[in-house]
């Protein structure tokens, strides 16, 4: 069997590669000058620059892995092709890591950007280091055991990216940029090494009887926002809650900093939300609908037959309803 905590890895490395930051200076004070106006001119063209540039350098590296995916499928399983993948990928992710130094960054978006390359050596480091470490093993119950006790420590290394790209994605908000970074490991390119997928950590096999989530909508209906879950089969009916205790993301402990100030959870059991080849199996974790109640939408866990989703939302609402049809449950948020 494929490991999976290696697939959240490398799926998360790239969760950058959705990650679009954005940002702007506005440092106009009292009347204007010809020298503010030109500052003010010179920042816009930065922050039209910088959200292209950097989406190009992560659509490249995902365009990149899709290749490697087809090139080595059984990769995580067989060490010879985890050795071949890792040797590919780890000069995409520098020469993208490279790039994105390079850029002109706004401003606005410095600390978030400086975080977001800093989240990302990290993990390029964790890989470097990874694949040194498989060159002499050369069974998949030894990649296994090698695996186990690190997988902690590289899913905490992966959440810090989403994490990071979380806080850009609330400087794009902020800027109007209209730009969804698809955070929290996000969609469909947002796995790098989705060949490299399925781990101990969150083993579902093809065929199984856990239920794959398909797809996430949230729409505006009028008196209440309306999210709907749908998954490939019939799955038991969500447990709907405000949480307890400050949010993670589950299979790492990393902290999530909400967006909202109040939280409502959405919790399915005997789910999974990936592929078999260990890529997410939702277009986006990650939804930024900045409806009356829903603000956002973050899946924080995939892990060990539980798929978890937290909405954010600016106030608190009195009820929120939970229904099921067919393969698709429905969780109405009631506007203010």
């Amino acid at each position: 069997m494929k490991l999976r905590f290696l697939g959240i890895l490398l799926a998360l490395a790239v969760a950058l590669s959705l990650v679009v930051a954005c940002g702007g200076d506005d440092n106009s004070q009292g009347s204007a000058t010809p020298k503010t106006s030109a500052s003010s001119s010179t920042t816009d063209q930065t922050l039209k620059a910088y959200f292209p540039q950097l989406r190009d350098i992560l659509t490249r590296v995902d365009d990149q892995r899709g290749q490697l995916n087809a090139k080595y499928p059984n990769g995580g399983a067989d060490p010879g092709q985890t050795r071949q993948y890792l040797a590919e990928f780890l000069p995409m992710l520098t020469n993208a890591l490279s790039d994105m130094k390079k850029l002109d960054v706004p401003s606005q978006a410095r600390s978030q950007h400086d975080a977001l390359v800093s989240a990302f050596q990290d993990l390029l480091t964790a890989f470097t280091s990874l694949s040194n470490d498989v060159q002499d093993i050369n069974s998949a119950s030894d990649l296994k055991a090698y695996f186990d006790p690190h997988k902690s420590d590289i899913n905490a290394k992966g959440d810090r990216v989403n994490a990071t790209c979380t806080d850009l994605q609330k400087v794009a908000n902020s800027s109007s940029a209209g730009i969804d970074l698809k955070c929290s490991g996000a969609s469909s390119v947002a796995s790098p090494a989705a060949t490299l997928a399925p781990a101990a950590t969150q083993a579902s096999a093809p065929g199984s009887s856990l239920a794959k989530l398909i797809d996430v909508q949230i729409t505006n209906a009028g008196d209440h926002d309306h999210v709907v879950f749908t998954f490939d089969k019939s799955v038991g009916t969500p447990h709907v809650d405000t949480p307890t205790d400050s949010p993670t993301f589950c299979a790492s402990g990393q902290p999530i900093t909400p967006t909202g100030q109040y939280l409502l959870e959405v919790r399915f059991s005997s789910a999974v939300a990936h592929t078999e080849a260990g890529a997410p199996s939702v277009p986006q974790t990650s939804i930024q609908p900045n409806l009356p109640s829903v603000l956002q939408a973050i899946q924080t866990c995939d892990y060990e037959g539980t798929v978890t989703w937290l909405l954010e939302m600016a106030t608190l609402v009195p009820v929120a309803r939970s229904k099921e049809a067919g393969t698709s449950h429905t969780v109405d948020v009631n506007h203010p």
